[in-house]
């Protein structure tokens, strides 16, 4: 019926801070043309979310979504700006980076898309970054990371290295074969064994991207890397057994 603060009634002060809560009431401010009041609600509630000990563990995606709605409203976009780029330095945030830029001065967002790149290179979840250049189809920014980074590649992560090997595939299959060894080995060293028909296939990519790389640089040659499976992972029959069909 439009009575806000009858609404805002039924909760407490704490249970106003709660992510679950929050972001609908500050909706409902700001519906009311109460844009302050729901600018103060959302930045008590994301204080008390940075204070929970609990709070990496959940993206308050919806909270920091009213947060902005806030700022937009109330014309602060420098106080906007700096809100986004938080999100995307703590979250690798695509959306939050893509509104980032959108309010860059002009030829200013060249220098903050470096910026966030640079980000990304060093962010320390290495499967997330990975996840952010699979989300923005920045393939040449994971090449660089791949390059970088490629000790600390999670082959357990098979639903972002999958799909993210196969986009690097046809101008980057150096990088694209690093990330199905990484799925392969992972299968073979942890007996997997649900896995080894996926990982005969990543086996036979491999052997067909070998065709198309003329310097593995530090990395070992498409027949070295199968004649290390062939040593270390000889007894894993059902394995070969796939690679042969």
């Amino acid at each position: 019926q439009g009575d806000v603060d009858g609404w805002m009634a039924k909760y407490t002060p704490e249970q106003l801070t709660y992510h679950t809560i929050a972001p609908d009431a500050a909706t409902r401010l700001l519906d009311a043309g109460r844009a302050e009041e729901a600018l103060a609600l959302t930045r008590t509630a994301l204080a008390a979310q940075k204070s929970d000990q609990r709070s990496d563990w959940h993206d308050p995606r919806e909270l920091d979504d009213a947060h902005f709605a806030c700022l937009w409203a109330l014309g602060r976009k420098a106080e906007l700006r700096d809100a986004l780029w938080a999100r995307f330095e703590a979250r690798l945030c695509p959306d939050a980076l893509r509104h980032h830029l959108k309010l860059q001065p002009d030829f200013e967002d060249i220098d903050a898309a470096d910026a966030a790149r640079a980000i990304v290179l060093a962010y320390p979840s290495m499967t997330k970054a990975l996840w952010f250049c699979h989300a923005t189809q920045d393939l040449q920014l994971a090449r660089q990371l791949i390059d970088a980074r490629h000790a600390y590649l999670d082959g357990n992560v098979y639903e972002i290295l999958t799909p993210l090997a196969e986009e690097l595939a046809p101008n980057h299959p150096l990088q694209a074969v690093l990330l199905w060894r990484a799925l392969i080995d992972y299968a073979l060293t942890h007996q997997r064994k649900g896995r080894y028909g996926h990982a005969a296939r990543h086996l036979q990519s491999c052997a067909e991207a070998d065709t198309r790389i003329s310097d593995y640089g530090p990395h070992l040659s498409h027949a070295a890397y199968l004649k290390t499976l062939e040593d270390t992972h000889a007894r894993k029959s059902s394995f070969w057994a796939e690679v042969v069909r």
